[in-house]
């Protein structure tokens, strides 16, 4: 396959990605030291991102919503008990 017909191929493949220069206001938004982007050095390079390094921070992110997660469950479990309790108590003022 040529040169041209492998960078077509590689062309009509759906990219995705963070786009590095949004992942710069963001750090900079936060006034967090992101070592995952590499700028530019001069006008010919580019913005690059270490992806491997996005590992760490996402998987403490993940680990602290879970954290949230169980506690809301935890609070709604006990709420609906409350509810349920005042529905009885409600029907038995009724009766």
């Amino acid at each position: 396959m040529e040169l041209d017909q492998q960078y077509q191929k590689i062309n009509k493949q759906v990219q995705i990605g963070f786009l590095a220069q949004e992942v710069e206001a963001l750090a900079d938004s936060l006034n967090f030291d992101f070592h995952v982007l590499s700028k530019p050095q001069n006008k010919e390079s580019t913005y690059a991102l270490r992806y491997a390094e996005f590992v760490a921070p996402i998987v403490k992110a993940i680990q602290e919503q879970q954290g949230i997660i169980e506690q809301q469950k935890k609070q709604i479990y006990l709420l609906k008990k409350e509810v349920d309790l005042l529905k009885k108590e409600s029907k038995k003022v009724q009766k």
